[in-house]
């Protein structure tokens, strides 16, 4: 299946291809990323690193203020096969070009378990999904302005027919909030928690944790955790946790999310049918 490649020599894309330092935002402040309801491109990855996917999504609802929010898929998605593949084995995934590598795995978001999830049927013909479920883990990236092309490109193509990441271009991979090796602004913290974490891991036994990888062409990366899942008209109903998030500089003033500089792309919210609309912090 042959998509068109979108166009990548957009001033947008250039601007934040030249910024290098991320943000992490602080964990109170979280559901602030989503109050633009902006539109995303969630990548996911197989717990065993074997495929992966891109695809886009709006459906996105914060809860509170403690980084809980809730978000819909349709079943059929091929991001549902791969998350959630005990539900969907006779749909198999096409291997990406690439095995996700352990350096892209999400930097700080705890660990997670790979066992059976129990479902249980509702009276409305859906199921429920609770406790191990809460093992998955996916990120929110946050394209700008500019990248209506790739967005588009991204959702008009199933990860089941191509690789999306062979396919399109201006896909680049990356770790949550680092491009190039760079970490966040506090990477010292993230350092000190991994070093308590091998720590622990001499008395504990080690549990694998769901590999997660980000685009380093978004302003934002939001790595999510699934609490619960429910099944409801045909749709996943994901009730989540974000377990980090990550800004550029020119996207986050410390309490809000959206551009701070005139020459920065606004971020871009979806109207439906294929049309887009423009996102900025009216002015002060």
């Amino acid at each position: 299946m042959s998509v068109d490649k979108p166009r990548t020599d957009n001033p947008g894309t250039a601007l934040i291809a030249q910024l290098t330092a991320w943000i992490k935002v602080e964990k109170h402040l979280l559901a602030r990323l989503l109050y633009p309801n902006p539109v995303c491109l969630l990548t996911s990855c197989s717990s065993d690193g074997a495929s992966r996917n891109v695809m886009t999504i709006s459906w996105l609802t914060p809860l509170d203020n403690h980084g809980h929010f809730v978000c819909s898929m349709k079943s059929t998605r091929h991001t549902a096969a791969i998350l959630f593949p005990d539900s969907h084995q006779h749909q198999q995934p096409i291997p990406h070009s690439r095995a996700v590598d352990s350096k892209t795995s999400e930097p700080d978001g705890g660990s997670a378990t790979c066992t059976d999830n129990a479902t249980v049927p509702d009276e409305e013909g859906g199921s429920t999904e609770k406790g191990p479920a809460a093992a998955v883990k996916f990120v929110l990236n946050v394209p700008t302005e500019g990248m209506e092309d790739l967005v588009r490109a991204v959702g008009g193509c199933s990860g089941r027919d191509c690789d999306k990441f062979a396919t399109i271009s201006d896909l680049p991979v990356c770790v949550p909030g680092r491009v190039d090796g760079s970490a966040g602004a506090d990477s010292g913290s993230v350092a000190a928690k991994q070093t308590k974490k091998h720590k622990r891991a001499a008395t504990q036994p080690t549990v694998p944790e769901h590999p997660v990888f980000a685009l380093s062409n978004c302003c934002a990366h939001i790595v999510c955790r699934v609490d619960e899942r429910q099944t409801r008209f045909g749709h996943e109903m994901l009730i989540c946790t974000m377990a980090g998030g990550w800004v550029r500089p020119d996207y986050w003033d410390g309490r809000c999310f959206g551009p701070r500089q005139a020459e920065s792309p606004a971020l871009l919210s979806f109207l439906g049918s294929q049309t887009f609309a423009s996102v900025r912090p009216e002015a002060a």
